[in-house]
């Protein structure tokens, strides 16, 4: 039987350890999205909170589609904005999906950063249910740069942004 070195030893343990920490790494930079709703009343117009961060920086003429169920009702949303993103936004309607573009005003928004994006007069469904879905696909120069979703929380937003 051989016996194993002690540094032998340590170089496996620090290699394990390694590729422990990058996998936790990995985990943390996905990108993330969560979508609350102000007034969860089933048939009212309410404000529509999209809270995400991405692994990649968020430019000045970034675009968001954001592709709601045809339960949700598009036809009255009039204002988009943010208190995290600057430089103000336009926006249109394409079926069940709100394209919101930055102006290119604003500053980029570096990579990790917890960020809101909030839509108001959607209608709600007039039964509030789960599995409703919401996806945001974030594009550059017509390249996405992050495609997420998320689950419905009919439930108003946590106070804090967290960081």
């Amino acid at each position: 039987m051989r016996r194993v070195r002690h540094s032998s030893k340590v170089l496996a343990a620090l290699q394990a350890l390694v590729l422990v920490l990058l996998a936790v790494g990995v985990a943390l930079a996905a990108d993330s999205l969560a979508v609350y709703v102000a007034t969860p009343t089933p048939g009212q117009r309410s404000i529509y909170e999209l809270r995400f961060s991405l692994t990649a920086a968020l430019p000045r003429d970034a675009v968001f589609e954001i592709q709601f169920p045809p339960d949700l009702k598009l036809d009255q949303v009039k204002v988009v904005g943010s208190q995290t993103i600057d430089g103000g936004f336009r926006f249109r309607k394409r079926g069940n999906t709100l394209i919101v573009e930055r102006t290119g005003r604003g500053h980029v928004v570096p990579a990790g950063k917890k960020v809101d994006l909030k839509i108001a007069n959607l209608r709600n469904p007039r039964q509030l249910g789960t599995g409703l879905q919401v996806r945001l696909v974030v594009r550059r120069g017509g390249q996405a740069v992050a495609d997420v979703t998320s689950p419905v929380r009919w439930a108003a937003p946590p106070k804090v942004l967290a960081e």
